[in-house]
């Protein structure tokens, strides 16, 4: 789902070698955490970040999937500034 970014990092112990993985939340996953956890336990500043990137991502998706269709993007803002009024 894109929700986790996965990393591994090389640790030398003695003279054996061990991997540490590790896993971080990406834009969509913080999205997916805000929903999950108590909102009241959240700064305002980082809801406000993560709906500022959760609003891009989708943004960003309908813009590609508006392309795929060849519809002008004129509608679609039309759209969106009827909705923000």
């Amino acid at each position: 789902l894109g929700i986790l970014k996965e990393s591994m990092e090389k640790s030398m112990s003695g003279k054996r070698t061990v991997w540490l993985k590790s896993y971080t939340l990406t834009d969509l996953g913080r999205w997916f955490a805000l929903l999950l956890v108590e909102e009241e336990k959240l700064p305002r500043e980082e809801k406000a970040e993560i709906l500022k990137t959760a609003f891009r991502l989708y943004v960003r998706w309908i813009r590609r999937f508006s392309e795929s269709l060849n519809m002008d993007k004129e509608v679609l803002k039309e759209i969106f500034l009827t909705e923000v009024r």
